[in-house]
């Protein structure tokens, strides 16, 4: 049987101002997404449930991006992906 073990990225991060224009967005140190998935193997048609997190930065440089942009929303894809295990 085979098992695999999940990971997770992130992609695409797109901020907007309030005029809905793109703006370009931050370094994305300011942004982490984490999950509660400890590489537990699963196998075929198992199922798992996992919590998502996304963490901000409160540092004063990225209140700074967001208010000299005018950011009013982001958004982002987020990637999940098996890793094969044999």
């Amino acid at each position: 049987m085979h098992t695999c073990i999940l990971k997770h990225d992130t992609a695409n991060w797109t901020f907007r101002d309030s005029d809905g224009k793109i703006v370009t967005g931050p370094n994305s140190n300011y942004l982490n997404l984490t999950w509660n998935y400890a590489d537990t193997p699963i196998g075929p048609r198992e199922e798992i449930y996992v919590s998502l997190t996304l963490r901000a930065s409160s540092s004063y440089s990225f209140a700074d991006y967001l208010i000299a942009n005018d950011v009013r929303a982001f958004s982002f894809d987020i990637v999940i992906y098996a890793s094969e295990m044999y």
